[in-house]
């Protein structure tokens, strides 16, 4: 690595104790617990700051992940103006395409709605075909499990929950196997929903592979698959940041994995585990424990002091917050006090 010395006379940084001990700290791979209101972007910065003028980084050897295109296009942002550089920042599926494109395989994005359109075609059909089968949905009665209702929109809800589940099941890096597995384990009804599930994958999965089309999902499976295909030369990046880590799913915890493994890179990654919302996606609780299963000598560091909220606020919410024995344990102060809070 190149040492640059980017000094930016119009920020300095001034952070407090627990942000400058994880900012500036040289441990290979480390993780920021950055409760609400800690100043997890600005510690994120002080991080970028430290690499370029302390540990010699470039850069350009410095890749950051955000989870969505309008805080990649934010980060660059504040970034530019209060370092006074730029780094590269991309979403994950940014990156993963991005690693494709390196190794110069063909492929088409499917419609969002690909999977939908394939699900209501392929129910619709069935139910043509067969109006013993829709009958028998209609009047069976363990409906709380197949449909959200009890209502007439029974195929609408069938339909939904057969998208949802494989989606889930996408975003978890599972196959058609893992359908069929559950199929072979149950009885009744969720036996009849997992049949109808396996059928509608592999009809989704047959079709995009005969288009050669990749989904969200795919892409970043496919770019685990080719990260050792790529030269090393074409791919400069040597520490990789991931913001809002909780939000994390397994195939993309295993793109990390690949990466920092073929291209012997550095990561921090900030999140908390509190913040975790988007579980209904793919999104794992526990991401930060799984972390620990793929990487020996992971350092943490904690940022305690918060600026957003009162202390009468942080300790109502920690007594709500903390009842969870699952989440990692945390400590955060505010010097905002309010007698009415």
């Amino acid at each position: 690595m190149t040492y640059f010395n980017y000094h930016c006379i119009l920020f300095i940084m001034n952070l407090d104790p627990f942000q400058q001990e994880a900012a500036e700290q040289n441990n290979k791979y480390s993780v920021i617990i950055a409760g609400a209101g800690t100043g997890k972007t600005f510690t994120l910065i002080g991080r970028i700051q430290y690499l370029v003028n302390q540990c010699g980084f470039s850069p350009s050897e410095i890749l950051v992940i955000s989870y969505t295109n309008e805080t990649v296009k934010d980060f660059s942002l504040k970034c530019q103006k209060l370092l006074g550089f730029q780094v590269t920042v991309m979403t994950f599926h940014k990156l993963a395409i991005h690693l494709l494109k390196l190794e110069e395989e063909f492929f088409q994005i499917c419609d969002d709605n690909y999977l939908q359109f394939i699900t209501q075609e392929f129910i619709d059909n069935l139910c043509k075909q067969n109006p013993t089968l829709k009958k028998y949905f209609q009047i069976s009665k363990p409906l709380s499990y197949l449909f959200m209702s009890k209502s007439k929109s029974w195929n609408k809800d069938l339909k939904k929950q057969i998208v949802n589940f494989i989606s889930l099941c996408k975003s978890k890096g599972f196959n058609e196997n893992f359908c069929r597995d559950l199929i072979n384990n149950n009885k009744g009804n969720k036996k009849a929903f997992f049949l109808l599930t396996y059928l509608v994958f592999s009809l989704y999965e047959s079709e995009k592979d005969s288009q050669k089309l990749l989904d969200f999902d795919d892409i970043i499976l496919k770019a685990i698959f080719n990260i050792s295909k790529i030269n090393i030369d074409l791919f400069p990046f040597r520490h990789i940041l991931i913001d809002e880590f909780q939000d994390s799913s397994i195939v993309r915890i295993d793109l990390l994995y690949t990466l920092v493994k073929q291209f012997k890179m550095h990561f921090t990654v900030v999140g908390d585990d509190c913040q975790s919302i988007y579980r209904f996606s793919g999104t794992e609780t526990n991401c930060f424990k799984i972390l620990n299963s793929y990487f020996s000598n992971v350092q943490y560091y904690f940022l305690k002091y918060t600026y957003r909220n009162s202390q009468e606020l942080v300790k109502v919410a920690d007594q709500f917050v903390q009842k969870n024995k699952a989440q990692i344990k945390k400590n955060v102060i505010s010097f905002v006090h309010l007698d009415f809070p």
